[in-house]
């Protein structure tokens, strides 16, 4: 992590407990998850930021039950995504696809619809 930034006397200060349990946070798996972004080039305009339906079972701590760059069925974007249950052969409903999940071959997932990328979000 960063040194501490030097503050003028507005600045919030914080304690040294609260900035070690930052440190403790932002040093664990599940704080690359919360900040993921891990985008993809596209040629088109982006809607927001493209999270694979894979990225986001690993981030809720499951295993992907699709490969990592596969985009989910466009009938399938206001159905929550299928995961893996890590050390187990069984799967698990996870979350509805976050927007911006590829769907289809050049399509993403849009308020629970699969939609063209040039849409007007």
């Amino acid at each position: 992590m960063a040194e501490r930034a030097i503050c003028s006397e507005s600045c919030l200060k914080w304690s040294p407990q609260a900035y070690a349990e930052f440190e403790e946070y932002f040093s664990k798996q599940q704080a690359r998850c919360n900040l993921l972004n891990y985008p993809r080039s596209l040629d088109v305009p982006k809607p927001k930021k493209v999270h694979s339906a894979a990225a986001q079972c690993e981030c809720y701590g499951f295993q992907p039950a699709m490969k990592q760059d596969e985009s989910i069925p466009e009938d399938e974007c206001g159905l929550p995504i299928i995961c893996k249950i890590r050390n187990s052969e069984d799967f698990v409903q996870a979350t509805l696809p976050m927007d911006g999940t590829p769907c289809g071959l050049t399509k993403v997932c849009w308020e629970k619809k699969c939609v063209n990328y040039g849409r007007n979000f």
